[in-house]
């Protein structure tokens, strides 16, 4: 992949993935492949967490500098039956993964939200 000068700084990444009923299990096997084609693609320096969604925010990895295959299958797990879709309780795990990770020094903080475009928010998105 290339990468512009200021995007090779080491980067603390929350991928939050939609799993709701409305992603299909054809699709979901695609935000499989993409999340790991991206965990594996960015900078080694880089950090990432994987946030699912469906009717509530669920943490499957907190932040790590290694790709972990596993965690990513276990979004396959995730699909939900749930037609709800949290995206600002998605959206606050993140914000808070990245806030308690600002300590660890300066990092680009990235959420990569990825969704299927029918998502209804619950809630605030509030810090």
């Amino acid at each position: 992949m290339a990468w512009c000068a200021e995007c090779r700084q080491s980067a603390d990444v929350v991928l939050a993935v939609d799993t709701s009923t409305s992603v299909g299990r054809v699709h979901m096997v695609r935000v499989l492949d993409y999340c790991q084609s991206l965990m594996v693609g960015v900078d080694w320096r880089s950090r990432f967490a994987l946030v699912t969604f469906s009717d509530r925010a669920r943490l499957q990895l907190n932040l790590t500098a290694h790709v972990d295959y596993a965690a990513v299958d276990r979004m396959s797990a995730a699909y939900s039956a749930a037609r709800a879709t949290d995206t600002a309780g998605a959206l606050r795990l993140a914000c808070q993964l990245l806030t308690a990770a600002a300590a660890a020094g300066p990092r680009r903080r990235v959420v990569v939200l990825i969704v299927d475009g029918r998502c209804a928010l619950v809630g605030r998105i509030d810090r």
